[in-house]
């Protein structure tokens, strides 16, 4: 602070106070030289700000030098000090935020427009009560007022504070201070261009790495994509792969077989040549099978199918069809030399010799030929006929070869067997089947029980309006495996006959009321069928039928033919209570040993006895042995083929239980 002895001397020599003025300007010259060097070389407004409000207070020997901003966007009634240069004794303004709801409405536009406001004494200015009181919040005498301009808009104020005493502010002063503000505004608006460089130079070197990021991502998206293709590639080739060929054997299959056949057919209508079909089935490969397991069953597959392909021309064709049957197309080439190469084929298998663990085994093949030429109708009638006469060749023994012949009359058979096995696949899907029921009357007149037996029967519409007989198609369903899938379709249309005629009174059951049994045939294929059971016990659950109305029938030849599993079976349905009849008993060798070991409820005494008892004997004491046995085991007997009343009359004699033929009662309709 300005000693006041000093400027009384000052004052009363002129001379003393043209030098202080002159060095006063030269200071301020100086300071504002500075002031414009730092400028220019600060980028930085804080520091600018820091070194500014430094020089202006010591230069005018000032309490405090601030600088105000206003806040972005508050109209210019909001803001704070954001730097100063202050005397220890004084407090700091620095952050001290002002709120004047009326200032930018009243005041901002004449800042704007360049005007300062210098007091020298606060309480002498004729300032409002509000006014002075916030100046004497912050220890404030005398000020001096520059806007801060940035681009011609009013950023903030450069403050010159004088606290203790008041102040007169001279010309020199305020142009000064104007002059720095002037200067400080350059800044403002360097600083401004400064942060928008930056922040485009941020924005691009941020677009510049996003860019690279996404480049990078690109690129390995790319690859992924290219990876992915190639997979993609890969698993069609697989899936192309697999699609056409055999996994085990790594021979086309059957449906890539067919398209062969469709080219080499067409060929041989356009181009009038000639090819050849073998069909393959082998020999003894069921011995392999059963006695060492699948696994050994698979491998010999697997080199068989290397026999195969070692053995043909590279323009031969090997496929596996299914199962233990192969095919071979010879490419251009007529009957007897396919019979040629194919015997040479047998005899290649007949001296292999198939090796699993310990057990050593010999096995043969069994080969049907049919010719392809300009004839030869379809693909599906060569298949055909080769099959048929790979069938003929194992039914002569096998190890052998069948070439097929329009006028053969054992082939005629095989296909006419082929047809049904057709007819049958296509009644399966469609309900062609028809079911029908015979009764099983009780022989004794005094049986008043109202519980009726029926057996259940099947027919095979032709299509034609003609019904088929088991006898017929029965023989086709088992060589072409369909047994089975005939035996469940019976099951679950008698089920659902059933359920229609005889509604639940409950959600139960044992609540359907069905006052009859019906016995229902199941072949050797279903005895030995392991999910047989599990297709029952879901059947009964879906229509909810109690199985006490059922009763299998099995006949004895298969029953005896794997013995432990049908005793395993009829065990597991008869603790559901399902009950089983032991059909055509009597022709076996040991049928009386067997009889001991199966669970049964019923015996029906083969009709070869029944049809010759009123005439023959020794039937009648074959009959009333097997009755008197069977009695003695507690069950039931049957008499099958009852077709007279004489007939009737003898079993009842022989005090047989029921009756069953064309005496009693005619199959019909279900």
């Amino acid at each position: 602070m300005t000693n006041q002895a000093e400027v009384s001397n000052l004052s009363q020599n002129p001379a003393n106070q043209v030098l202080a003025t002159v060095r006063s300007q030269l200071a301020r010259q100086k300071a504002l030289a500075q002031v414009i060097t730092r400028i220019g070389e600060k980028l930085e407004l804080n520091s600018l700000f820091e070194s500014t409000t430094t020089e202006v207070r010591q230069l005018l020997q000032v309490d405090r030098v601030a600088i105000f901003r206003f806040y972005p966007d508050s109209n210019w009634n909001q803001g704070e000090f954001v730097a100063e240069h202050v005397h220890p004794d004084f407090n700091s303004v620095v952050g001290q935020k002002l709120n004047d709801h009326c200032f930018g409405e009243h005041y901002a536009v004449h800042y704007a427009q360049g005007k300062v406001q210098a007091i020298g004494d606060i309480y002498e200015a004729g300032l409002s009560d509000c006014h002075i009181e916030l100046l004497a919040q912050f220890q404030v005498r005398a000020n001096l007022i520059v806007p801060l301009m940035q681009n011609e808009y009013l950023w903030g104020f450069l403050c010159i504070h004088h606290c203790l005493e008041p102040r007169h502010w001279q010309e020199t002063d305020i142009e000064f201070v104007t002059e720095i503000a002037n200067y400080l505004g350059v800044a403002l608006q360097r600083a401004e261009l400064i942060a928008a460089l930056r922040t485009e130079v941020s924005e691009r070197q941020s677009a510049e790495r996003a860019l690279t990021k996404q480049n990078k991502q690109l690129e390995e998206t790319i690859q992924k994509l290219q990876e992915a293709n190639q997979q993609l590639i890969d698993t069609k080739q697989i899936y192309q792969w697999q699609a056409t060929h055999d996994a085990l054997t790594e021979l086309i299959n059957r449906w890539e077989f067919e398209q062969y056949l469709e080219g080499v057919l067409k060929a041989a209508k356009t181009h009038q040549r000639k090819y050849v079909v073998a069909y393959l089935d082998l020999d003894k490969f069921k011995i392999v099978n059963d006695s060492c397991g699948h696994a050994a069953g698979d491998e010999l597959l697997r080199q068989v199918g290397i026999l195969l392909q070692s053995n043909l021309r590279k323009t031969d064709i090997a496929a596996r069809l299914g199962g233990d049957e192969f095919a071979i197309l010879f490419d251009q080439c007529s009957l007897e030399q396919a019979t040629q190469a194919t015997q040479r084929l047998c005899e290649a298998i007949e001296v292999f010799r198939f090796v699993w663990e310990d057990n050593v085994f010999s096995i043969g093949v069994s080969i049907g030929l049919s010719l392809i030429d300009e004839k030869t109708p379809s693909v599906a009638s060569s298949l055909c006929v080769a099959d048929a006469a790979c069938y003929a060749a194992k039914r002569q023994g096998g190890n052998r070869i069948h070439v097929y012949q329009a006028d053969d009359n054992e082939l005629t058979v095989q296909l006419n067997e082929m047809q049904l096995a057709m007819q049958i696949r296509k009644a399966l899907e469609e309900n062609c089947f028809q079911l029908y029921y015979q009764s099983i009357a009780p022989v004794d007149c005094k049986n008043t029980s109202t519980n009726r037996k029926f057996e259940i029967l099947l027919r095979l519409d032709d299509g034609c309006g003609e019904v088929v007989s088991p006898g017929v198609f029965i023989p086709a369903a088992e060589r072409y495996s369909l047994m089975h899938l005939v035996d469940r379709w019976v099951i679950s249309s008698l089920l659902d006959y059933l359920k229609e005629k005889y509604p639940l009174t409950e959600n139960s059951c044992q609540s359907r009321k069905i006052p009859n049994q019906y016995a229902v045939n199941l072949s050797g294929v279903s005895l030995n069928d392991e999910d047989l059971i599990d297709f029952v016990y879901k059947q009964f659950e879906i229509y909810k039928i109690p199985p006490t109305a059922i009763c299998f029938e099995v006949t004895e030849t298969a029953a005896i033919y794997n013995l432990s599993k049908a005793v395993q079976l009829i065990n597991s349905l008869r603790s559901l209570g399902f009950q089983f009849a032991l059909d055509d008993f009597g022709t076996g060798m040991s049928s009386f040993e067997y009889l001991k070991i199966l669970p049964v409820d019923y015996l029906k005494i083969d009709g070869s006895f029944i049809k010759n008892l009123v005439s023959d004997p020794v039937s009648c004491a074959i009959t009333e042995s097997i009755n008197n046995i069977a009695h003695l085991m507690e069950l039931q007997t049957i008499a099958e083929y009852v077709e007279d009343g004489s007939t009737l009359t003898q079993i009842s004699q022989l005090d047989v239980d029921y009756a069953q033929g064309y005496g009693i009662d005619k199959p019909s309709p279900l």
